[in-house]
């Protein structure tokens, strides 16, 4: 996403190129029987600063192996803005990753999300998914080409039935280029995208909560790796630094995947990398618990919730390594998620046909 709020020429086709890109990763996923089911922006990394970079998929960490095409998944996880209203259910299929990718694309065009833009909390965002009707309201969507909107509603079909399968979304005109106008999009696009990428405030408040749960024994162990990566004893990290550790981790990345990490460490802006928010790095697995929690609250009457926030109707999604679907073709027996194997410690790259 900062790509684009940083390029100079962001137009629909410009959008429909990297699009494409992410449809034909995600096919790769499900062609292999694995579901995605965190879908956001922030997964999705670039190759390269060229202006044509391939698109990676990245962070496996929700996914989950599925038996067939059609299985049913019953475990509810994912990320707000980004969940299926199906899932609020127990049960899904892969068509809840094409649902992301439709919010992503709105996302990408008009500078804000499909549903819960304006809520207050997590729960307002949970029930305006299940509840609200897809509107193209407000002055980007005024500018925007049919084919685009046309695009976006089938990705953001309520009935997982009649949304939009990642073939007929690849097969789209809009998707190839042919009705994907060059001409530049308003820059207030990206001022909107700006903000709402800088406001998420549901996750920042869920990670504040979360690492006030840690132990002291937990909390010790975090400052003691901290303290080990800053050599300079400054009490922040900085480029150098990070990049020293990871090559000592036996890790070999470039520079600008380096910078675009310590940006999403970054979280006040000042170029450096403190406990506190190294602290909250840490914390995506048990966020997960957090908003599993938040579900069972804001889901409503297809879940079994109670006054401590745990459901009736299905277990916590803590999903670790070798967690087992909750789901499969009936009488098929269960399976450990496989991650993909050896893939799971590698990026997923999009290849253009």
């Amino acid at each position: 996403m900062d790509r684009i709020i940083k390029s100079t020429h962001f137009s629909e086709k410009v959008a429909a190129f990297y699009f494409e890109q992410m449809c034909r990763a995600l096919k790769f996923c499900h062609e292999r029987k694995v579901v995605h089911r965190d879908l956001k922006p922030e997964n999705f990394l670039l190759e390269s600063n060229a202006d044509k970079a391939l698109l990676k998929l990245t962070d496996f960490g929700l996914s989950c192996h599925i038996e067939s095409q059609d299985s049913i998944i019953t475990d509810a996880c994912g990320s707000a803005y980004y969940i299926a209203p199906e899932i609020f259910k127990s049960k899904y299929t892969k068509a809840v990753d094409v649902w992301a990718l439709g919010v992503i694309l709105y996302l990408f065009l008009s500078g804000g999300v499909p549903f819960g833009g304006a809520a207050d909390s997590e729960a307002g965002v949970y029930q305006a998914i299940q509840k609200e009707a897809l509107s193209f309201n407000g002055k980007m969507w005024a500018k925007l080409s049919p084919a685009a909107k046309e695009l976006v509603a089938g990705l953001l079909e309520k009935d997982p039935s009649k949304r939009y399968t990642l073939d007929q979304a690849l097969a789209h005109p809009w998707t190839t280029g042919s009705a994907a106008p060059d001409t530049a999009l308003d820059r207030d696009l990206m001022t909107s995208m700006l903000s709402f990428q800088n406001n998420n405030k549901f996750k920042k408040k869920a990670m504040e909560l979360v690492a006030s749960t840690l132990s002291a024994a937990d909390v010790s162990n975090l400052r003691a790796a901290f303290m080990q990566v800053d050599t300079d004893a400054s009490g922040f990290l900085n480029f150098s630094e990070l990049s020293a550790a990871l090559k000592l981790a036996g890790i070999k990345d470039n520079k600008d995947t380096i910078m675009q990490a310590m940006k999403n460490m970054d979280t006040n802006g000042d170029g450096k990398i403190s406990f506190s928010e190294f602290l909250t790095a840490t914390l995506e697995k048990q966020l997960i618990q957090h908003q599993s929690n938040m579900w069972c609250v804001a889901g409503g009457g297809g879940w079994g919730s109670s006054a401590h926030g745990r459901t009736s109707k299905t277990r916590p999604c803590i999903h670790h390594r070798t967690t087992a679907p909750t789901s499969t073709p009936a009488g098929s027996p269960s399976r450990p998620t496989t991650q993909m194997g050896t893939a799971t410690s590698r990026w997923m790259s999009s290849s253009r046909s």
